[in-house]
């Protein structure tokens, strides 16, 4: 009791070093709420431009990449599903206003993004679409395990080749069917960071919102950096490097086992052994990359050129090598493979990649001969 008697009287004390200076205007509270809807609306259209970004390029050059992906493919719709009844109460009229969404829906599967350029946009899906059935299935959303059942149901249908979906829209109801395409399965995401950055783990591709905000208007770039990543994720460049590391790792608990002293040299070389590659992982990646952009459809003509202008931000990495190549070494580097393009172009020849024949027999790009 003492203490709390004391801790009052110190705030009592603190209190009285602080004093008004102005004299406000109330704020009225429904303005408050209506600014606070406002932002939210604001923040899901912003969510949505990255992803619409993100995906139009990025699956354009997954799908245009299917040769090298014979042996690992998936479908691709290019929409985005919420659920009614998941909604946080206050993010519901943001949801209403920002995707249509009937405010007399409580509960069911709902249409959040339609991507642009997408197999779902030319099918005639928007957002705010409610989802009755798909295949003619009802589409539940209770139940412990219905999540699973609505993957099932798509699963399924995908492999069929076109889903038909059961939507009720502007308060009638009809059935639209989808065409997905086959595309490379290493999925688009979208993180949010302000880094001007992209990297593959092996199993996805990841672009980060800075440098989506940074490329608003540049697809070209942004395909190829696609690309690029694509190619660690072919190359197989990051399980290599982790296997790498993986026999360091061993080298060091046997050593460890061995002499009862902590080593860390095993890591310390398997480190230095990926570093040592880098620079061709990175140049194996480029190469992909123009090829992909260009396979999508992207002039990739200029795409060089930001190597000039990184170059000139970054005058350090003209001349000297990191873990990617000097700037200068890969403006010309990118140039060069542009011309290999035209070149297989201009002589009609099939514009892909050339790769070693272990590569193409690992992607799938080998005819079966009996």
């Amino acid at each position: 009791m003492r203490k709390l008697s004391v801790l009052l009287v110190l705030v009592v004390l603190l209190s009285a070093c602080h004093r008004n200076t102005t004299v406000n205007p109330d704020v009225d509270s429904a303005l408050v709420e209506e600014e606070r809807i406002t932002q939210k609306v604001l923040a899901l259209k912003k969510d949505e431009a990255f992803h619409d970004q993100a995906y139009g390029v990025g699956y354009r050059v997954l799908h245009s990449a299917m040769p090298m992906c014979s042996n690992n493919w998936m479908y691709y719709q290019g929409m985005d599903f919420h659920y009614a009844d998941k909604i946080d109460d206050d993010w519901r009229v943001p949801y209403e206003r920002h995707c249509g969404l009937p405010t007399t829906v409580k509960e069911g599967m709902f249409i959040k993004n339609v991507h642009e350029g997408s197999p779902a946009e030319a099918a005639g899906f928007r957002e705010g679409m409610v989802i009755k059935k798909i295949e003619g299935h009802d589409v539940v959303t209770s139940g412990w395990d219905w999540e699973d059942d609505i993957t099932d149901l798509l699963d399924e249908a995908e492999e069929d080749g076109t889903i038909t979906y059961t939507v009720s829209d502007d308060n009638a109801t009809r059935d639209i069917t989808v065409t997905p395409w086959k595309v490379c399965a290493y999925p688009i995401l979208v993180q949010k960071n302000d880094m001007f950055n992209a990297f593959a783990n092996g199993e996805a591709i990841i672009l980060l919102t800075g440098l989506l905000d940074e490329l608003e208007h540049e697809q070209e770039q942004l395909a190829v950096i696609v690309g690029h990543e694509l190619g660690h994720n072919l190359s197989g460049h990051i399980e290599q490097s982790k296997s790498t590391y993986t026999v360091g790792l061993f080298f060091d608990v046997l050593l460890t086992g061995l002499t009862g002293v902590q080593s860390s040299i095993g890591r310390a070389a398997a480190n230095g052994v990926n570093m040592s590659y880098s620079l061709d992982k990175e140049k194996e990646a480029d190469y992909f990359g123009m090829y992909t952009a260009y396979l999508a459809g992207y002039d990739v003509s200029e795409a060089a050129n930001v190597w000039r202008e990184m170059g000139s931000d970054q005058p350090y990495a003209i001349s000297h090598e990191t873990t990617h190549p000097t700037t200068a070494e890969r403006y010309v580097y990118l140039n060069t493979i542009y011309k290999e393009i035209c070149t297989k172009k201009e002589n009609g020849e099939d514009i892909l990649p050339n790769l070693t024949e272990d590569a193409q027999e690992r992607l799938g790009m080998l005819e079966e001969t009996e």
